[in-house]
Parts: structure tokens; sequence; C-alpha cells
């Protein structure tokens, strides 16, 4: 391995991802909120929340949503729906954390606009959740990376 000095590692690590955790391709088999991740052991800053159509959606309107289910307090919705009819396999959906819908487009892209430099939301214990208004063709690759807040705290694939 290549000698890194310590300056050039404490720049490289402000923009570092952090930790990843991924949830196999989940389908449309369901209309009610499908448990992605749980978050254990305290707080995590999410730094990008997105995924990967594995197997084209369905040519019907198909609404996807994202929250997070704390283990006290209310469920906050992520995102809000975005209808992902036909999105292609290899398509992405890109999660702000702010409510607003889910961003989704075709061919891998992840638009600039939607990833500023300093964004990303906090979780606590408790699950993130998606939820397809419809049982129907189509499945997705979840993945989530994120640094933990609190000594122990950890995201991992329901």
């Amino acid at each position: 391995m290549p000698y890194i000095p310590e300056s050039l590692k404490a720049v490289t690590g402000v923009f570092a991802f952090g930790n990843k955790a991924s949830k196999a391709s989940t389908a449309y088999t369901t209309t009610v909120a499908q448990t992605l991740f749980t978050v254990a052991g305290g707080r995590c800053f999410v730094r990008l929340f997105m995924a990967t159509v594995t197997t084209l959606h369905a040519s019907a309107t198909q609404n996807i949503k994202t929250a997070t289910a704390p283990a006290v307090g209310t469920a906050v919705a992520l995102s809000s729906d975005v209808d992902t009819n036909a999105l292609e396999a290899g398509g992405t959906l890109y999660v702000e954390g702010d409510g607003t819908a889910t961003v989704k487009a075709n061919g891998g892209v992840v638009l600039a606009s939607t990833t500023p430099l300093c964004g990303g939301f906090v979780v606590s214990t408790g699950t993130i959740t998606f939820t397809p208004s419809a049982t129907q063709a189509g499945a997705t690759l979840w993945d989530i990376w994120y640094q933990p807040l609190d000594d122990g705290a950890s995201i991992v694939a329901a």
C-alpha cells in the first residue's frame, strides 16, 4: 500500500461516504411498508441513500416513497411518492431525505443538482422503509452510506 501523508488523509476523510450497507434486490410484492435497513445503537448521519433498478418496472403507475420509523417517536417521510412507471434496469432512485419526491432517472444517472456537497440527514434507532403503491413487476437494489454519530451506532440490511 502506498504511503499517504496525514494531511492528505485528513482532507480525503472530509469527502468520504462512510460505511455502506446494501439491501438485496427488493420486489414490489406488497403495498405495505417494507423494511430496508435497521438502525441500531444510536444515531447515524446518512450521506447517500439510493437504489438501482434491477428489474424493469411495470408500464403502470407505481409510486415509491421512503420513511424512517424510529424506535421512539413518530415515523418521518424521507421522500414522498414518485411514479416509477417503466423505469428501466440500471435506472436510479435517489432519496434526498427532506421529504420531497424521490428523484428518478434512467441510465444510472443521479443529477448533480440533487446531490449537494454537504447533503445528508440523521436517522435514529429504528428502521428505514420503502412503500410501493401497487403489487407489480419491478425490483431495486438499495444502498445506503452513513457515518455513526453515537458510539456503536450502525445501519444494516434488514
